[in-house]
């Protein structure tokens, strides 16, 4: 599990080779959860690859959501949760489907989220969109982008409104820069 969680791709394939299960798990997390919520889509693709399963219910499809490749979503998340994920459960850690597309950091996967229902909002979407803006990790232009399309369906949106979530994001985007941890932009 930790070559897993430390993304050691390399590892990975000569322990499944040794016999290790890619089934395997620590406590109720599977090597493959652990490979998404670590942001290590070649280690989940590799997993699948040599006979993990991804039925890791209804809360890890929402998790797959972070990987950065819509290709790989395609591939683990059923065509019925494609089309309309709006009926995902939450993940293990309470995220939607949305949100964990922002967090994977790919424009296309944010994109592709965006564009499976036009009115789809929550609030712990926003907050990691203002986490990804003013941490610097995408372009302004794509962060304004982001954060004008997340405003308009906040605007529209029935529910899935957090006020302790929103706060947070406003409390992030007004902290001083220089406090802020920044890392690559990614376009």
């Amino acid at each position: 599990m930790a070559a897993t969680v430390n993304g050691q791709k390399a590892l990975v394939e000569q322990l499944i080779k040794t016999g290790i299960s890619p089934n395997c798990t620590k406590g109720s997390i599977s090597a493959f959860e652990a490979a998404v919520l670590h942001g290590h889509p070649q280690i989940a693709k590799c997993l699948l690859e040599t006979g993990a399963t991804a039925t890791v219910g209804a809360r890890g499809l929402s998790l797959a959501w972070r990987l950065p490749s819509v290709r790989l979503i395609k591939a683990l998340v059923p065509d019925k949760f494609i089309e309309e994920p709006t009926n995902l459960p939450r993940d293990r850690g309470g995220r939607s489907y949305l949100e964990n597309a922002i967090l994977s950091g790919c424009l296309d996967v944010m994109r592709f989220a965006l564009s499976r229902d036009a009115t789809a909002y929550d609030s712990g979407a926003l907050c990691a969109a203002v986490e990804w803006a003013v941490g610097g990790r995408v372009s302004s232009d794509t962060a304004m982008w982001l954060l004008q399309e997340l405003h308009y369906r906040r605007s529209r949106a029935a529910g899935g409104r957090d006020l302790r979530l929103e706060t947070v994001a406003i409390s992030t985007a007004s902290e001083p820069q220089a406090s802020r941890h920044t890392q690559p932009v990614v376009s």
